[in-house]
Formats: structure tokens, C-alpha cells, sequence
């Protein structure tokens, strides 16, 4: 794989977009062509990534003991599943560290060929690396972000876990034309979707822009994008729908003991596009992006170099 050199800022944002772009393209792809397969022939998807309560309900429809109890025993439905990553946490919420004696490069590979269980923020965190991979090539990705390195590569939205926060750039609450292609955009549905789903998916969109502008994909949605109003009708019925209770077979024993199955919350009216709107649905939250000007220093520089500089952004991004 090669990597890009001597080249202007200019040149490589661009290059960096179409990597963020395409990465992001393709897992959305293979989320559809799953998502098909299961519907019109009743195959059980076994590459690519899934949003995990699905997917497990998935495996209990078409009664996959072992694999269920595989999943059960990691915690999957909540804190999601990727060989080759060791989870961060054992509360809150999802993040993935590295394992030893795993190239990033390899892990990467491993994470998107699947089958692995993730929710939409991870998935565009995924497609930032992979985009950020394409552009250093692997040998020098491999040394900066290796697992016995101060930075090993690290999936989920902890800015203090995950070293490419390093960096990116962050806005919070900007206007839909700051946006560039490659963003990582976060879209809300309204404040109280989590009371009435309390396993949904649909809590927040963070997707990933795409060209033409205002368009955007992530698990889910179409990998050609869907727009601003798409996405937001997709939020609204999201809330309207019915809630699905958690199977407590899905959960590990321990802790369908700790008031983990929360039931839905009472019947509600259904909401209308301008109650939605009035209430925040929709919002658009933060943007993350590659700072191209980091990203160039990286390509330019040696690995020891490189490692420096990692060191030095430590804390930038707030």
C-alpha cells in the first residue's frame, strides 16, 4: 500500500476525504447486501458489521446456541464485539483497545471483514482510521498506532482513549455548511427517544459526509447517502415505531439482576414532524475531522518523528 508524499495540504484533504468516504461507502454497502440476503433468503449474515441487538436477535430467531453464547458471555448487545479488540471498558459506553501482537493494519482489516458488532459512532471512527491507514501507508500506521506503542489504535469516542483525536479538528454545534466531505457529523433525535427505547439504535446518527454536500451514510443508511430531511425522517419514525424489549437470554445472568432490562416507557402519542423539530430532533451536535495540516506532518515525517508529534498533540482537542 502506498502513501502519500510530497504532496500539498490541498491535495491530500482531498485525498484523505475519498478515503474517509470510501471506507465509510463500503461498510454501509455490505450492511445492505446482509441486510438483504436475510431478508429475501433467510441467510444469517456472517461478514461485515452489525448493529448488535439485531444481530442477536437475529441468531436467536434462527437458534445459534453457540454463537449467542459466545456473544452473551462478551457482553455483546451492549458493549458490541471486534476480534483482534479488547473492550475498554466493563461500564459505560462502547470503546475497543488494540490486542497485543496485532498489527493496526491487520485489525483494521479484521474489523471490517467481520462479523463485527458496532454502533454508528464506532463505525465512523472505523472509517477515519481506515482513511487516515490509506493515506500514511501501513508500515508507518503500523508503528505509530502499534499496540505496545503510547497511542494504540483504539475504536470509540473516549477523546482520551483514542489517540487519532489527536489529529482531528472539533466543532460543536455549527452550521450544516461548515460541513466538508469526510466529516464525522453527529445528528440527535429527540431527548426522550431512550426513555421509550431503551435498546434502540437511533439514540444519534453520526454518520459520515459524503459528495455531492448534504449528503451523508453510516450503518443503516444507504451507502450513496441520504440527506438532511432523509435522515431526520428516519429518526422521527425511529421514535414513533414500536419499542422491542430486551431478551434477557441475550444478556449475561449477572446482570439481568441489575435493573438492565428496562422496560420501554408507557404508550405514547406518536410525534409529528413539527413536535420533532421543536424539540431538537435532528440537531446537529459536533463535527470531527483529520486535520490535514497533522496529517501531512505524519506522512512527511519519519516514524520517530511522527511519534513526537502524537506525543506533543496530546490534549489538543477538548
Amino acid at each position: 500500500m502506498q502513501s502519500v508524499s510530497n504532496s500539498n495540504p490541498i491535495t491530500l484533504e482531498t485525498r484523505l476525504q475519498d478515503e474517509v468516504i470510501a471506507a465509510a461507502k463500503a461498510i454501509a454497502q455490505k450492511h445492505e447486501e446482509n441486510a438483504k440476503a436475510y431478508k429475501e433468503e433467510g441467510k444469517i449474515p456472517n461478514q461485515g458489521i452489525h448493529y448488535p441487538f439485531p444481530y442477536m436477535r437475529i441468531l436467536k430467531e434462527k437458534n445459534q446456541i453457540e454463537r449467542i453464547n459466545f456473544l452473551v458471555k462478551r457482553t455483546a448487545v451492549l458493549k458490541g464485539y471486534l476480534k483482534n479488540f479488547k473492550i475498554a471498558f466493563r461500564q459505560g459506553t462502547m470503546g475497543f483497545k488494540l490486542k497485543k501482537n496485532v498489527q493496526p493494519s491487520q485489525a483494521l482489516d479484521g474489523a471490517i471483514q467481520g462479523p463485527s458488532l458496532l454502533g454508528c459512532a464506532e463505525v465512523c471512527w472505523l472509517s477515519q482510521w481506515q482513511g487516515l491507514r490509506k493515506v500514511l501507508g501501513d508500515e508507518k500506521f503500523d508503528a505509530l498506532f502499534a499496540s505496545n506503542s503510547p497511542t494504540p489504535l483504539f475504536i470509540g469516542s473516549q477523546v482520551s482513549q483514542n489517540p487519532l483525536t489527536r489529529i482531528m479538528q472539533k466543532e460543536e454545534f455549527p452550521k450544516l455548511e461548515k460541513i466538508r466531505p469526510g466529516d464525522m457529523v453527529n445528528f440527535s433525535n429527540v431527548p426522550s427517544y431512550s426513555q421509550h427505547h431503551p435498546f434502540g439504535d437511533e439514540t444519534t446518527y453520526n454518520v459520515i459526509a459524503l459528495r455531492p454536500p448534504k449528503t451523508f451514510t453510516t450503518l443503516g443508511l444507504p451507502a450513496e447517502g441520504a440527506s438532511l430531511e432523509e435522515i431526520e425522517e428516519e429518526l422521527l419514525h425511529s421514535f414513533n415505531k414500536e419499542a422491542i424489549p430486551m431478551n434477557p437470554d441475550l444478556l449475561p445472568k449477572g446482570l439481568t439482576k441489575m435493573g438492565i432490562l428496562a422496560e420501554p416507557a408507557s404508550s405514547k402519542p406518536p410525534l409529528t414532524k413539527r413536535r420533532f423539530k421543536k424539540m431538537h430532533g435532528g440537531r446537529l451536535g459536533l463535527i470531527f475531522r483529520l486535520d490535514p495540516e497533522k496529517v501531512q506532518y505524519l506522512v512527511d515525517a519519519s516514524a520517530s518523528l511522527g511519534r513526537q508529534a502524537l506525543d506533543r498533540w496530546k490534549g489538543e482537542l477538548v
